[in-house]
Order: C-alpha cells, then structure tokens, then sequence
C-alpha cells in the first residue's frame, strides 16, 4: 500500500545532508563578465547553501574548456590567504581575476565596493587568466574531484553581458539568468565604479521543485528509449535514476537512455534528486515492451530544413514497428555510405549539399520511405529593432510585451521555423514560427505575447501601422518589466547550439508606457522611444510610445482615416486623421470606384487631423470621396 501511495506524489525530505558528496551544497550565485570600466575584472561567487562546513581542496574551477586546465581552489586560496580552505554554512566567498597595478590584493576589491557595503568578514580569493566573455559562449564551472570520480557540481553557461551588471539567481528557479539592479533584492551599486552587484550577499537558497518528470511508454524491443527530468532549485540538484527501486549504476545525469530495451526493461523508472539540503523522488514512469510483430510505419517523418552556411542539418525520422526497422538515406537518389540509422547530419553544409534527402526504412514484414529537401541560404540581416516590456495600465486594458524584428538586407526571408526565446537562453523551449511569414527588405513583424494581432492594431490603432504589418502572437516568454532587464535571442530553425543566433539584444528595465529602439552602433543597449523620432508616437490606446512596424520617420507612414462627414444644405466637409508634415488630397466621384476623381482640395498637415470642405453639392443625390496621401 505504501509503495501504492509514494508512486503517486514526490518524496520530499528537507533538511538532510545527502550521503552524496557534500560539495552538492555549492552552488555559484554571481557572476561579472563586463565590467564598466578597465581598472577592474570579473569574479564569480561561490554559496554554501548547506549546515556543514565544506573543505573546498577537493573542489576545482575553470571557465569554457572542459575540466583539463581547471585550477584547484586551494591552491588559489593558499595564494592569497593563510587559513585553511573552508567555506562555512551560508557563507559567500568571492572569486576575483587579478588586474596587475590596480586589482591585487582583498583590500582592492573592498574599496572597489565600499568597505561598509560588504560582509566584514567576507573572503576574497584572486585568480589569473579565465577572463569571461562579454558576448556570451562562456562559462563558470565547479567541479568535485574525490577518489571515485570527477563530479561537475555547478555550471552556469554565460550570455551576452549587460555593462557593470552581473548575473545572478532568480530566487524562484535557481537559474542564472538575472541581471543584478540596484536596491533590488541584495544588490547595489560599487563605491568606485557604476558597477552593480551583490558580492558576500545572495537571496538563500531555492528549494527543489520537478517541472517536468520522466515519462513512460511503450517502446518496440531493441529500441532506444531516453528519460528526462526538469527541476528547479540551488543548490543545484545531483541525479540517481532506480529501476523498481534499484539503484541503476552510472546513472546519475539529468537524462537516462536505455539503448536497446528488451523485455527484462519492462517495469517502473523514477529518479531521485539531491542537492544536500533537499531530496526529491518522482513518481514512477512505466515502460513497456511490444514484441508482436508489426508493420513499420513512419510516426514522424523528415522535414524539410533551410541553413545557413557551415551550419549542421539534421535529418530524423521516427518509426514504429517489430522487428525493428533498418534505415538507408540517399542524396538525390544515391545511397549515401554508412547512413543507416534513423538520424543523419550534414555537417558544415554548403552549396554542394543542397538537394532530396530520402530515407528507405524497412522491417521483415514491409518497407516504406520519406524524403525531405535541404536548402543552403546566406546568413539573412535580420536585427532586434525595437521591444517593450511595460506598456501603460497593461492589465487593465490587457495590453502585453511585445519586439519587433527587422529586416535589412536585400533579400527577402521566409520566417518559417525561426525561433526565439528570452533569457536565459534554451533551444528546448523557444517560440517557434510555425507558418509562413515572407519579410521583405526594409519590413519589421512584431512579436506580441498573449494577444491577438487584431487588439494590437486595436492598441496602436490601424492607421498609425504599416499596411500588411506581420504580427505574430504567442503565449508565454513574457518579457521582464523587473529593473534586471532581459535578453531577446533568435535562431533560425536548425541552429543546435545557444550561440548560433541570428541575432540578439540585452536591455534593460524601462519606464511604463515607452518601448527600446536598438540599433548595433547608436543603441547597442536599447534607448527609450520618443514621440516624432525615429517614427515614434503614441498609442491610440493607453498613450503608449513606440514605432511598431517603423524604423525612421522617413519611413513612417499614417494611412489617411476618415473621422467625420457632415453634409450642410450646399456643402461637404470632410475630416480625416494626418501625419504631421504629409499633404493630402481630397477628391470626389460620382460613382462608388470610380476612375473619374475630381481634386478638391490638396492640404499640408501641421497636426494629426484635417478638415476639406467641398461646395459643389447642391442638388447633386449623391457623392464618394477618398483621401489620398500625396507621395
């Protein structure tokens, strides 16, 4: 009955220390990559979150590269201090890259941030070499090293910097993926510089919690099949995969593959996670195992993929059928030499790899096949022009974040499968564009979260927009309205690595009612939009200030909108919303689509409306008008 109840919830035991290594109670919670100015460097802050002290000999550390040129904290430690290498519970100690001449020695880095601002007692640790990429494609990595093994206890992956900011935790998931604000949680601004941080100060630590379990299925025997496990919390967690309670050796990664599953694989699989202050076990997921003969038949077929050059493809199929299947693709018909299984990659793709990918799949019982086309196009010039995180009364008039993606180059590009996500950064959970969206040279589409393409005309009213705007709508990845900003990151559809972006913007927290225009040399950062520059104006509804669909004034355009007709006994006046500094023309028919307009009149708008009247009405039944912009 017991065993009834637990495979129905998540064990949860608080408190106790693991009997895994105890350095699963670190955890690094800040970072500084960019500093604001040259007289200093980057560090990196190391946590005990535990209730024991923790010897940190065994522990070693490095930046992207793997774990053959790490360095050994004790021996950083020995360098610059004479006490043995504890980090006590709750405590921080800073790791800092020495800057020859100007940051040398702890008293350095304390006036750095202000004496009084930091804990008293607070350990400051140098360093040299393992300086930390502004751009991003970098790390911080914290490593185990016991008799038995080489565990890595900690990796924080670097995205692209905000200047004088460093990342740190978000206190509800744990991960890096925060800009430091200051008077925000623990932060504050360095006694010397504009820097902003919290070094010796963290938020605590974020208790376990399982987003996603591993889930269970019936799976062909000799199949591959993988678990997987999502979890939030710091310290972070270490991972033991059981099979009907049993421990399974070496499985101890966030993912667990069984290469060939065969009957005697058939039963409950859970994982237990474990970061010395907490343990969590998740409900069991079942595994099947069909040995009846079957048919294969394709469940999920290539599609056809669109890279850059230099870029991998990577074709898969997916099949089901017993006994299982084998697998041959062809380029354009050929059989391509040891491409036999359900994945093939083009790597390095060029002009020379474009063509049909065909894949020939069969079983004793039948055959079928699928086929898909690779396309190599240049890298487009597609760049993140504009966002807004904090429109005006937004939950009242239900008004959400919304960027605008440009495009300037010269060709047009198909947005189909382009993908996008904020920080921090994971191919596993981007909005993706799933139809066709053709931007051509010069055009922006705006991505707009939780509403309809029809309510953001309505918010920014129609006329104001550019005819045809593309408008793409999505829930969820919200951007942060919070002072640590964010960062908007896009790929193109078969990038498979974080830094193969098309492009990217990091910004900061804005005042409500005014979106970031971004430009690569004048506002790598973002700057707050301003009505009548740069095609900024104000909302229809909220007041709102941006230029959605616009990247100049030159460019803007406000489609001329009939506001009022009055018809008096030997007259008409008309009256119709302008663009300041536009002339427009007023003409009249006789008959609904007509090609016979005669001018009424031609005015220049020095505000957003005006009025024409036309005299020649007396006695005539009826009458069109329309309103053209002058070129």
């Amino acid at each position: 009955m017991l065993r009834a109840i637990l495979g129905l919830m998540l064990l949860v035991i608080s408190g106790a220390l693991s009997t895994r290594d105890a350095a699963a109670q670190l955890a690094i919670t800040e970072v500084l990559s960019a500093p604001s100015t040259s007289s200093v460097d980057d560090f990196w802050e190391l946590t005990n979150f535990g209730t024991n002290s923790i010897d940190l000999t065994s522990c070693w550390f490095r930046d992207r590269g793997g774990f053959t040129s790490a360095v050994n904290l004790s021996n950083l430690w020995a360098a610059t201090r004479a006490d043995q290498p504890i980090i006590y519970p709750g405590e921080s100690i800073v790791f800092t890259r020495r800057v020859t001449g100007v940051l040398t020695t702890p008293e350095d880095f304390r006036h750095w941030w202000g004496e009084t601002r930091l804990p008293p007692d607070l350990k400051i640790i140098f360093y040299s070499g393992f300086g930390f990429s502004a751009q991003g494609d970098d790390e911080v990595m914290l490593w185990q090293v016991t008799p038995e093994r080489t565990n890595l206890v900690h990796r924080v992956e670097l995205v692209p910097s905000l200047p004088g900011r460093t990342f740190t935790y978000d206190p509800l998931t744990g991960a890096m993926d925060t800009f430091s604000a200051a008077a925000v949680d623990v932060a504050f601004v360095a006694a010397t510089t504009d820097d902003v941080g919290s070094p010796g100060f963290t938020t605590g630590p974020v208790p376990l919690r399982v987003v996603t379990g591993p889930v269970g299925a019936e799976v062909d025997g000799g199949a591959p099949f993988t678990f997987a496990v999502k979890a939030y919390g710091l310290s972070i967690p270490q991972y033991q995969w059981y099979f009907n309670g049993e421990p399974i050796p070496d499985a101890t990664a966030r993912t667990f593959t069984l290469p060939a599953v065969g009957s005697a694989d058939a039963g409950q699989y859970t994982v237990a996670l474990d970061n010395g202050l907490e343990r969590i076990v998740t409900a069991p997921a079942t595994i099947t195992v069909n040995t009846q003969p079957r048919c294969v038949t394709i469940v999920r077929p290539p599609v056809d993929l669109e890279v850059t050059p230099g870029q991998t493809a990577f074709f898969r199929v997916e099949v089901r059928g017993y006994p299982l299947a084998t697998f041959q693709w062809q380029f354009n018909g050929v059989d391509i030499p040891g491409a036999t299984s359900s994945t093939y990659a083009v790597a390095g793709a060029d002009e020379s790899r474009i063509g049909t990918y065909t894949v020939h799949i069969s079983n004793p019982l039948c055959s079928t096949n699928a086929s898909a086309h690779l396309n190599v196009v240049p890298v487009p010039n597609l760049c993140i022009t504009e966002a807004m995180t904090n429109p005006n009364n937004r939950d009242a008039l239900k008004h959400d974040s919304w960027w605008e993606l440009t495009n300037l180059g010269t060709n047009s590009v198909n947005l189909r499968g382009y993908r996008w996500d904020d920080s921090p950064p994971s191919l596993d959970r981007t909005v993706t564009v799933t139809n066709d969206i053709i931007l051509a040279p010069g055009q922006s589409a705006i991505f707009v979260s939780s509403m309809s393409p029809e309510a953001f005309r309505r918010w920014w009213g129609e006329e104001n927009l550019p005819a045809g705007l593309p408008i793409i709508s999505h829930s969820g990845n919200g951007l942060s309205a919070t002072l640590s900003g964010d960062v908007i990151y896009f790929w193109n559809g078969t990038a498979t690595a974080i830094n193969d972006w098309i492009c990217y913007v990091v910004f900061l927290w804005l005042e409500a009612g005014r979106s970031l225009w971004f430009d690569p040399i004048l506002a790598q950062y973002g700057e707050p939009s301003l009505e009548g520059q740069r095609g900024g104006f104000a909302a229809a509804e909220g007041g709102d200030i941006g230029s959605p669909g616009w990247t100049s004034n030159e460019q803007r355009v406000v489609r001329p909108r009939v506001t009022n007709i009055q018809r008096n006994p030997a007259s008409v006046s008309v009256t119709w919303k302008t663009q300041p500094g536009r002339t427009y023309e007023l003409r009249r028919s006789s008959t609904p689509g007509g090609t016979n307009w005669s001018l009424v009149a031609r005015l220049s708008a020095t505000g957003t409306s005006l009025s024409a009247t036309d005299p020649a009405t007396a006695g005539v039944a009826q009458r069109f008008y329309q309103v053209i912009l002058v070129p």
